[in-house]
C-alpha cells in the first residue's frame, strides 16, 4: 500500500513539474547569426549588428556555430 501511493505521489510530482515549465514555442527554435561571426544569439543581443540572420538553431549547430556566452540562446 506505501509503495502504491508513493509511486502516485511521484507522478503528481512529475505532472506538477511539467505543466509550471514555459512550453517550447516555434521562437526558442531559430537563433541569429551575423555574416562573419562564429556565434549565434538570441534576438536583441547586444552582439547581434546590422547584418544578423535568423537561423534554426540545428542549422547553426550543424555549420559550427556556438552559443553565445552573453545571451545564452
Amino acid at each position: 500500500m506505501r509503495k502504491g501511493v508513493c509511486v502516485i505521489l511521484l507522478m503528481l510530482g512529475c505532472l506538477v513539474l511539467t505543466s509550471s515549465c514555459d512550453p517550447i514555442t516555434e521562437t526558442d527554435n531559430y537563433v541569429y547569426i551575423t555574416e562573419t561571426g562564429t556565434k549565434y544569439h538570441r534576438s536583441g543581443c547586444r552582439y547581434l549588428d546590422s547584418s544578423s540572420i535568423k537561423i534554426e538553431r540545428s542549422t547553426a549547430q550543424a555549420q559550427g556555430y556556438e552559443a553565445c556566452g552573453v545571451c545564452k540562446p
